[in-house]
């Protein structure tokens, strides 16, 4: 008579890729929340066990950030958050803005209701977070308004350099929110102009929201504005957005 065997019971492989991939985001959020500062060293012993794991994890996650520009490692000193300087923060800004005006100008003849829903619903989200002081919220639904502009736009190249600064984006948005925050600011109202601005397919107001939103951009991260009269050089810009490739 045979005897029936229970199968034996069955557990599928964790992915270490998953694993650092997980670390890698739940880091991500901490420096973009604020919980480690511009500049704060992260040091693997103290992260692995923070998140009861081995190194290796840790190891890969920080280098993924590091390719986002959330982290520099330097020879002896090891990772730390990126330090928030106002040369890189003025280049990123310039950059963003030649990037993101080129894929505007295209949006208007090809954003569709539901691109327009879309950027719609992260207005709504913006004010929920800001109503609420959550700024994590705020900018990360900031960060996607802006994304859904390039996705409009269409272009690999102008997606391929506006994602090298995705990184470094969500910590500058989340700083920008915070200071517009404190100074009394409407963080949405600028993008609401963008938005009305493309449901109108109106090419002037387009060109002025963007300008307005980008000078309170640079006022709020540098303390400073720069006149719409004096635009960044078409030399200049072709020079960081070829730097910016070159680094891809």
């Amino acid at each position: 008579m045979s005897v029936s065997r229970e199968a034996a019971p069955r557990v599928d492989a964790v992915s270490p890729r998953l694993l650092h991939q997980e670390v890698a985001d739940r880091l991500r959020a901490a420096i973009i929340r604020g919980d480690f500062r511009p500049g704060q060293r992260l040091r693997e012993p103290e992260l692995a066990r923070m998140l009861a794991l081995s190194r290796g994890p840790v190891r890969e996650a920080l280098r993924k950030l590091e390719q986002e520009g959330l982290v520099t490692t330097l020879p002896h000193q090891g990772a730390s958050v990126v330090a928030i300087e106002a040369k890189a923060l003025d280049d990123a800004i310039a950059i963003r803005r030649f990037l993101e005006e080129r894929c505007a100008r295209v949006a208007l003849s090809r954003a569709t209701a539901a691109d327009l829903l879309e950027l719609g619903r992260c207005l709504r989200s913006m004010e929920d977070g800001i109503d609420a002081r959550d700024h994590f919220a705020s900018a990360e639904y900031d960060f996607r308004f802006h994304e859904r502009l390039i996705q409009i736009g269409d272009s690999d190249t102008i997606r391929r350099v506006w994602n090298l600064l995705a990184g470094r984006m969500r910590l500058y948005l989340n700083e920008s929110n915070r200071a517009m925050a404190r100074a009394g600011r409407d963080v949405v109202r600028s993008h609401r102009a963008i938005a009305d601005a493309l449901a109108a397919h109106d090419a002037p107001a387009l060109e002025r929201a963007i300008d307005q939103h980008f000078a309170e951009t640079r006022e709020s991260l540098l303390g400073r504005s720069r006149s719409s009269a004096e635009p960044e050089s078409a030399e200049d810009l072709t020079a960081l957005v070829a730097a910016s490739l070159e680094a891809y």
